[in-house]
C-alpha cells in the first residue's frame, strides 16, 4: 500500500473520529460566569497544530543537517516547490493552532458572537437573524443578518444540540437549514 493511500485513510480516520466525538459532545457546552453559553473546539486541533509545527521542525532540521547544499546544475527554480511545502505547513501550524485556542461561540437568548481563528469577533442579534445555511465542503454552518455581518461556525464545536435548540425557539422555519450535517 502506498504513503498516500496510508495517509488518505488516517485522514478519514481522524476526522471520522473528530466528528463522531463532537457529535456525542453535542450537548456539552462551557456556561460563562454571567450566564451565556459557549461553544469551543475539540483538542484534536490543538494536537493537529502542533504536529505539524513538530513536522515543520523536522524538515528545517533535515535542511540544516544536508547543508542546504545546492548542486551546480540547480537553479532557484529546484526550491520553489521545497519553500511552498514549508510555507504551508507553518501556515497550517499556525491557523490550527489558532483556531484551537481563538475560535468559539458566545450565545444567549438576545445575541449570538462568534470569534474566528484570528480572533475577529461577529456579532449579531437573534431578531435579526435572517438567514442560515450548512455548508458541507467547509463543514460550517452559516448565520447571516439583516446588516450582512456573517458568521461561520465549526461544525465539530461542542453544544451544538444545545445551540440548536436556542436556534429553534427564536426561528423554527430556518432550523431545519443547519440540522443535516453530514460530511458527505
Amino acid at each position: 500500500m502506498s504513503f498516500g493511500i496510508i495517509t488518505l485513510l488516517a485522514t478519514f480516520a481522524i476526522m471520522g473520529w473528530t466528528i463522531g466525538l463532537a457529535k456525542k459532545k453535542g450537548a456539552h457546552f462551557q456556561v460563562l460566569a454571567n450566564g451565556d453559553k459557549m461553544l469551543k473546539n475539540h483538542i484534536i486541533f490543538a494536537i493537529l497544530g502542533y504536529f505539524l509545527g513538530i513536522l515543520l521542525l523536522f524538515f528545517i532540521g533535515i535542511g540544516f543537517y544536508f547543508g542546504w547544499e545546492t548542486k551546480d546544475n540547480e537553479t532557484w527554480s529546484s526550491y520553489i516547490f521545497p519553500i511552498v511545502v514549508l510555507l504551508a505547513i507553518l501556515y497550517g501550524f499556525i491557523h490550527l493552532t489558532f483556531y484551537y485556542y481563538n475560535h468559539r461561540v458566545i450565545y444567549n437568548a438576545e445575541i449570538i458572537t462568534s470569534y474566528n481563528a484570528w480572533g475577529k469577533t461577529s456579532c449579531i442579534k437573534w431578531e435579526d437573524l435572517t438567514d442560515a445555511e450548512f455548508n458541507k465542503n467547509m463543514q460550517q454552518i452559516r448565520l447571516y443578518s439583516k446588516q450582512g455581518e456573517r458568521i461561520k461556525m465549526s461544525c465539530f464545536l461542542y453544544g451544538l444540540n444545545d445551540f440548536e435548540r436556542e436556534f429553534a425557539s427564536h426561528h423554527p422555519y430556518m432550523i431545519q437549514r443547519i440540522l443535516n450535517r453530514s460530511l458527505f
